[in-house]
C-alpha cells in the first residue's frame, strides 16, 4: 500500500525545512564539487514540505521579491524519487506565489542536474539569461515562468 503525500506550509525558519535544506545543499556541492551552498533562504520565506506518513522527504521554497518570485531549496530524498512528487513540490510553489500575487517565477539549477532541467522544462518554464548569486557560473542554467491567475 502506498502512502498518500501530504503537502504542510510552514516558512523557511521551520525547523524540518532547515534539516532538509542541508540534505539539499549537500546533495548539490556533491554534484558540483563546490563547497559554497549560496545564500539562504529568508527566515519568513513560504516553505512547502512533503511529507510521506512522518517523514519530511522534501521541501520547496518560494521567495517573493519585487519584480519575481523566486523557487529555491527544492529537494526530494533520493528515496522519495521518480513518483512525482517534484511536480507536486514544483505545484504548490506555483499556488504560494498566486497567493503571494507573484507573476513570474524564476529559478536556478544547473547542468548537473539533468532531472530537475526536465522538469522544469515540462512545465513550462523556459530558459533566460543568468541572474543572482550564481550568474556567473557556467554551470548555471535560469529558468523562468509567467503564472496564470486561477
Amino acid at each position: 500500500m502506498e502512502i498518500e503525500p501530504r503537502l504542510v506550509e510552514c516558512t523557511a525558519a521551520d525547523a524540518t525545512a532547515a534539516a532538509l535544506f542541508a540534505a539539499q545543499e549537500r546533495e548539490v556541492m556533491r554534484r558540483y564539487g563546490e563547497d559554497d551552498p549560496g545564500p539562504s533562504p529568508g527566515a519568513t520565506d513560504p516553505t512547502v514540505l512533503l511529507y510521506l506518513g512522518e517523514d519530511a522527504v522534501g521541501c520547496v521554497v518560494m521567495a517573493p521579491g519585487e519584480e519575481f518570485g523566486e523557487i529555491k531549496r527544492m529537494f526530494l530524498d533520493e528515496s522519495a524519487r521518480g513518483k512525482g512528487y517534484s511536480r507536486l513540490l514544483l505545484n504548490a510553489a506555483e499556488d504560494l506565489a498566486r497567493r503571494e500575487g507573484v507573476t513570474t517565477l524564476r529559478l536556478e539549477t544547473g547542468t548537473e542536474q539533468p532531472e530537475a532541467m526536465g522538469l522544469y522544462a515540462r512545465s513550462g518554464y523556459t530558459p533566460i539569461p543568468g541572474y543572482g548569486y550564481w550568474k556567473h557560473d557556467p554551470a548555471v542554467r535560469c529558468f523562468e515562468k509567467q503564472l496564470e491567475h486561477v
